[in-house]
């Protein structure tokens, strides 16, 4: 007991499952996504909807995501165009 709390928190680690993040090439927001790719994605909604997708994923998996900032930014424009209102950018 005195080894588990005085030794280093990083020692345990190795005990912890790994995670994966798995995709599923058939999901219908994929294979969307793929075809605004392959189609050239001339405005840029392909990239903002993977690293939304992407963020999403981190967070349900547990891990923090890496700009909360820019995953707010994200989430705003996409109910912005829900919602007809368009989207903002703040520097």
């Amino acid at each position: 007991m005195r080894a588990q709390t005085l030794g280093d928190a990083k020692s345990a680690e190795y005990m912890r499952g790994r995670r994966s993040l798995e995709v599923n090439a058939e999901h219908p927001v994929v294979t969307a996504l793929a075809a605004r790719v392959a189609a050239g994605d001339a405005d840029g909604g392909a990239k903002a909807g993977l690293e939304l997708l992407y963020d999403a994923a981190l967070i349900t998996g547990g891990f923090p995501v890496e700009s909360p900032k820019d995953f707010a930014g994200r989430i705003y424009a996409m109910v912005g165009a829900a919602v007809g209102g368009g989207e903002k950018k703040e520097e």
